[in-house]
């Protein structure tokens, strides 16, 4: 047993909205695509454990959604804890020196009206 833990995301095209900004058809969910993996991780228990205490609750299994403000989180735990030593020797299973990078991408160049982001875990 172990704990395998995801970052994904999905495109989900603009819904047609009136002038009044109301949403006109939802999409179906055969209509939205497929999810991409953003990150992957394995039995890293404190981001877990951050994503439950700040983020939320989540249920093993189940999609938790994450927003742009989530995800501002999650870098600032990870610009926090990169390469987070022990006894005094660099652990390489706790750099996060790429998540910060594609967080930092995401975060200044996608369209979170047209993507959906969650986190899902299974242990």
């Amino acid at each position: 047993m172990g704990l395998d833990h995801y970052i994904y995301r999905r495109y989900c095209p603009p819904k047609p909205k009136d002038i009044n900004g109301k949403i006109l058809v939802e999409l179906e969910d055969e209509e939205k695509e497929e999810s991409e993996e953003i990150f992957e991780w394995r039995k890293d228990y404190k981001l877990h454990e951050f994503i439950f205490e700040n983020i939320g609750s989540f249920v093993n299994c189940e999609e938790l959604p994450l927003t742009k403000e989530h995800l501002i989180k999650i870098l600032e735990y990870f610009v926090e804890n990169n390469g987070t030593k022990a006894n005094g020797i660099y652990d390489w299973k706790l750099d996060y020196s790429k998540e910060i990078t594609q967080l930092n991408d995401i975060l200044e160049y996608e369209h979170f009206e047209e993507y959906e982001y969650f986190y899902y875990a299974w242990w």
